[in-house]
Formats: C-alpha cells, structure tokens, sequence
C-alpha cells in the first residue's frame, strides 16, 4: 500500500529573533542538567589530580 508523504505547515506570528531567542532558552533549559553534570565531574577529576 502506498503511504501519502506527511507534510507538516507551521505559522508562526512572531519575529524571527523572538523565534530564535524562544527555542535557545528551550534548548538551554533541556541541557542544562546534562552540562551541570559534566562540570561538576571535570571539576571532581581536576581537584583529584592536584
């Protein structure tokens, strides 16, 4: 059976720098856990080797 291909069409109102400014703090807010570990376990190697 053939499968019609999904197109999807999102209107967005707002500037783009407001477009841009919004999915940043999304993206920030997202990793932010994932870089607060990282630091902490470099931080926790270098006080181990000085």
């Amino acid at each position: 059976m053939h499968q019609p291909k999904l197109r999807y069409s999102f209107h967005n109102p707002n500037p783009p720098d407001k477009s841009a400014d919004y999915i940043l703090r999304i993206l920030i807010d997202t990793n932010a856990p994932k870089v607060n570990a990282e630091i902490i376990k470099l931080t926790e190697k270098s006080s181990i080797k000085t």
